[in-house]
């Protein structure tokens, strides 16, 4: 399935877990090789969501590419600011990415997303993740409120999933950010789920906001420009 699909497939399962609800933050999705860096806003140029969802989708940003050696067969990031899960604040990265390279590379993708004004107060923050790193590479994870760590993850590799939760303080005007960085050896495709969500849910099943499966749709390279 190329891109374009995957892209559309995004949109409609995170209208279905947020329904469609705006976002009152600004979403950026970074990526990095270590010598380029391509960054995407929401709503913004490699932003790819709105030409399958036919208006604006704030609060959903798709995009696909490569950078370097490493090829994107999709990078997915959603944001609830709240919507149908209630006052909560949530954001998820989806990332599948096929390396191209003989020798080590490392790949780092973070999402920031920041001015969110609810839910404030003592709160407990908590970030999941689960996916599969090729064979002979590794991941690691760490999620942010404001400038403090919320969680470090990892190094994982084959299948691997995990969770971890920090107390914050949660203000008007806070911002939430996940980085993500895969290292791999060789050729392989790896990807992940992540999610990072103030207060802590009842249950990790409020974590992906419908699109931990996303994966099992594409596992060929088939990438578009950023």
């Amino acid at each position: 399935m190329n891109v374009k699909k995957l892209a559309y497939v995004c949109i409609a399962s995170g209208a279905l877990a947020l329904n469609a609800a705006p976002s009152q933050a600004t979403l950026i999705v970074t990526l990095s090789d270590g010598a380029t860096t391509k960054t995407v806003v929401d709503n913004g140029t490699g932003d790819i969501d709105f030409f399958f969802a036919g208006s604006v989708t704030t609060g959903y940003l798709v995009t696909g590419g490569t950078i370097g050696l490493w090829d994107f067969n999709l990078v997915g990031a959603v944001s609830n600011s709240p919507g149908v899960l209630g006052d909560i604040a949530t954001v998820d990265l989806n990332t599948q990415t096929h390396y191209n390279g003989t020798e080590t590379g490392t790949l780092t993708v973070t999402l920031f997303d920041s001015g969110w004004t609810t839910p404030v107060g003592a709160l407990a923050a908590t970030t999941g993740v689960g996916g599969t790193v090729a064979s002979g590479g590794s991941a690691s994870f760490t999620s942010y409120f404001d400038g403090s760590t919320v969680a470090n993850l990892g190094p994982f590799s084959g299948a691997f999933s995990g969770s971890g939760s920090s107390e914050v303080n949660a203000g008007t005007g806070y911002s939430l950010r996940e980085v993500a960085v895969i290292t791999q050896t060789g050729k392989g495709t790896s990807s992940y789920d992540m999610t990072t969500t103030v207060p802590e849910p009842a249950t990790l099943g409020l974590l992906g906001l419908g699109l931990l499966g996303l994966f099992g749709f594409s596992r060929r390279r088939s990438v578009a420009n950023i």
